[in-house]
């Protein structure tokens, strides 16, 4: 069958338009949240020198905290360090892979002990962020836990990249929450923004955003776990009483209950965290207001340092 010049032109036309949707099906944009695409830092040798030499980075702070009211003084310590992570256990790789498919993470435990009273909390976080951000832009884990002298509570946030969502698992001594299950739509975590942030702080999302608040968060309101509405901002830092050159911050305020979080960061590389300042609306008239601030930072592969004779690094750690 003979084609005519028209007919031509309109399959030609056609062509092109099936080309233009599938191309456009094969590059999704990036979800709020996620990171958009960008040059590995697998590759980056800046990156490489710093976060895979067999040591991890320890922070302390002089931190406040806000529980029951008033503002609380403590100690915070933040340890980051990569290492290799099994993406369907979700747990460290500690044997041959053998075929099991594992990621690069870089991991924060996030470690925060105060007082209330007569009583004290030891709260800690840990945080597993893949540093392929471009093939895995989720974290895959967040598991924290509390302990007080009124109990112990445990929380785990396990990503499910089929499904694209958290599931949620928890274990409270209190009688309303108990042992629960529950799901939550993948969104940015409030607990990922730290290790994100030491990945690559201009991919962190701003203004109108989604977010699920910080397990501490969760675990001190008992709040129920879900996405809530949340404004966040970058800017340069002009204030004082935090260490390091350069300093920037990213602000996190949540629409309804008026929380805010801001943390301050160095700008360059490998943009350590010099302290943060949280907010809480407690009336018409009050909002309370706790600040930390960074006092020590030491590199070391503090698993190895587990002797007595060790002990003396605390100091260099300010503990």
């Amino acid at each position: 069958m003979d084609i005519t010049s028209q007919q031509c032109n309109v399959i030609v036309y056609l062509s092109l338009v099936v080309l233009l949707a599938v191309a456009g099906c094969g590059n999704p944009q990036v979800q709020s949240g996620a990171f958009s695409s960008g040059k590995s830092l697998m590759s980056d040798s800046t990156f490489k020198a710093y976060w895979y030499q067999g040591e991890a980075e320890l922070n302390r702070y002089d931190m406040e905290q806000i529980r029951y009211g008033e503002v609380r003084d403590g100690d915070a310590v933040m340890v980051f360090v990569t290492e290799d992570f099994l993406t369907e256990e979700q747990v460290k790789l500690e044997s041959a892979a053998e075929g099991r498919e594992t990621a690069s993470v870089l991991k924060l435990n996030f470690i925060k002990e105060f007082v209330t009273g007569i009583y004290e909390y030891n709260m800690m976080s840990s945080i597993f962020t893949p540093v392929n951000y471009q093939d895995r832009p989720r974290s895959l884990k967040v598991a924290s836990s509390s302990q007080e002298w009124c109990g112990t509570t445990y929380s785990q946030m396990n990503f499910n990249a089929v499904k694209n969502k958290y599931k949620i698992t928890g274990h409270s001594y209190f009688e309303a929450e108990g042992d629960y299950q529950k799901s939550v739509e993948a969104t940015l975590l409030e607990d990922e923004i730290w290790t994100k942030l030491r990945l690559n702080p201009d991919l962190l999302p701003e203004g109108n955003i989604q977010v699920i608040p910080s397990s501490f968060s969760i675990r001190t309101t008992h709040a129920e776990w879900g996405i809530q509405q949340a404004t966040a901002k970058k800017s340069k830092w002009t204030g004082s009483s935090f260490p390091g050159d350069s300093l920037k911050s990213y602000s996190l305020r949540y629409n309804e209950s008026g929380r805010m979080l801001n943390i301050i960061y160095e700008q360059s590389f490998p943009h350590q965290i010099a302290g943060w300042i949280q907010s809480k609306v407690t009336s018409e008239d009050d909002t309370l207001t706790a600040k930390s601030v960074r006092t020590h930072s030491i590199k070391s592969s503090y698993w190895q340092k587990n002797t007595n004779s060790d002990e003396k690094l605390r100091k260099k750690l300010g503990l």
